[in-house]
């Protein structure tokens, strides 16, 4: 026999019941369309490097869609009291909320790029590395931003930056890549060895010889920068002195 779309009745209560499940339908329909909607990134900070280029190589990395915005000391001053603590960098997300802290941002941007590991372990250990990092680079920035000469500031860099703080945490670094490929993950790059190399870079090229002692760790500053994502991005990058 035939059927027919005739034949169905849908008046009186089978009526409501058939656009109850078509509303139920659409909603789970929008649902779905919020969870798959990517956010919109805006990245704030100065013309540098410096405390966001972490949160930048995780972006870059993972071909995350955000927009650079590079602001002068003058846009800083008219707009730091919008700013939630008064600081850059801020990440302003879908044009409405703002999140501050360097740490915070840079993993937002890891988790959109998968760059987190799944074991929880692994996670917490990254999680470590780029405090680390951070606490390196508030060492480093008491010696770039005094009025010392450029000799003075190597000396410092180089007598007391790298031998009293850099020296005992990289140096195991170093031995660690003896019998392993990665630093941080033995399935490959995570956001920490971007936290890394994106700071370890930064110094090399203001001071060459500063890691020829640690073959290994310089030759893993070289791989990392050498990813197709990476090494685009440093190729088109504003150059900056931090």
């Amino acid at each position: 026999s035939s059927f027919h779309l005739s034949n169905i009745n849908i008046s009186g209560s089978d009526n409501s019941h058939f656009f109850m499940a078509s509303s139920r339908l659409n909603v789970i329909k929008n649902n779905l369309g919020m969870m798959t909607e990517r956010h919109k990134y805006k990245l704030v900070y100065f013309d540098a490097e410096g405390r966001a280029e972490h949160a930048r190589w995780c972006f870059e990395y993972g071909g995350v869609p955000y927009k650079d915005q590079r602001i002068t000391m003058d846009e800083w001053a008219g707009m730091k009291s919008s700013t939630p603590m008064g600081s850059v960098p801020v990440l302003v997300i879908n044009n409405d909320r703002q999140l501050w802290q360097s740490f915070a941002i840079a993993r937002l941007a890891a988790v959109e790029a998968k760059l987190i590991p799944e074991d929880p372990v692994t996670a917490a250990f990254c999680d470590a590395i780029v405090t680390t990092i951070i606490e390196f680079q508030s060492a480093y920035y008491k010696i770039y931003f005094t009025d010392k000469s450029a000799s003075a500031k190597k000396h410092a860099v180089h007598n007391e930056l790298y031998p009293t703080i850099l020296l005992p945490a990289i140096e195991p670094w170093d031995q660690h890549l003896i019998n392993n490929e990665w630093l941080t993950s033995d399935k490959g790059i995570t956001w920490a060895d971007l936290g890394i190399v994106s700071f370890l870079r930064c110094l090399r090229d203001t001071y060459p010889s500063l890691f020829h002692g640690l073959p290994r760790l310089d030759q893993y500053i070289d791989k990392i920068c050498d990813t197709p994502q990476i090494r685009k991005w440093i190729a088109r990058r504003p150059k900056t002195p931090f």
